[in-house]
């Protein structure tokens, strides 16, 4: 004993590699979760801007009245509307954006043992592009609820009174589209969704 090489005390590099993968993947998901949750009210406020006055009378003059009218009629939650969603589709898209590059990359034909310095950009951009457009793809149901609870209770009915809040959150949001408009309707918009 005490011949030969002596014995590393490092976690082989694959180790490493694997635990630092998981690491940015709770990390990103972490930053974008907090992200999510900060900018939401601008969300909520930009979405029911772009949903204003379509099918009925324009109800707001602009952010800052938007942003009022909701807070009053419904409280600072009406701002937060669509986080819970919001926050599945961070945590979730940007794992699976950060898990499909990889095997998106070596479909490409890149040497997984090739130093990344040798991959040629064009591949990188491919599969960074390509790991976002399946990711978001994939997540799109969760944008659709997001934006379905944001907007809800913006709907007049035929007497032009607004028509009662048709979601209790986002599991009933969910389940009600799959009721009322098939699995399919979850993917509603996916095509721009999945070019942005």
């Amino acid at each position: 004993h005490g011949h030969g090489r002596p014995r590393s005390h490092l976690p082989p590099s694959g180790a490493m590699e694997n635990k630092s993968v998981i690491r940015g993947m709770v990390y990103g998901g972490f930053a974008s979760c907090v992200a999510e949750t900060i900018t939401m009210p601008v969300d909520v406020v930009k979405t029911r801007l772009q949903m204003d006055g379509a099918g009925s009378a324009k109800m707001y003059t602009g952010s800052i009245d938007c942003a009022a009218k909701l807070t009053k009629a419904e409280g600072m939650g009406a701002l937060f509307r669509g986080l819970p969603p919001a926050l599945v589709r961070q945590s979730t898209y940007g794992s699976m954006r950060y898990g499909f590059y990889t095997p998106i990359r070596d479909l490409l034909g890149v040497d997984p043992t090739k130093p990344k310095s040798e991959i040629p950009l064009w591949k990188k951009i491919v599969a960074g592009a390509g790991s976002g457009a399946v990711a978001s793809g994939l997540a799109n149901p969760t944008d659709l609820v997001k934006v379905r609870m944001q907007t809800d209770g913006m709907a007049k009915g035929p007497d032009g009174n607004f028509l009662p809040k048709k979601y209790k959150g986002m599991v009933d949001c969910l389940f009600t589209t799959i009721r009322e408009e098939g699995v399919l309707a979850l993917w509603k918009g996916v095509g721009p969704t999945v070019g942005r």
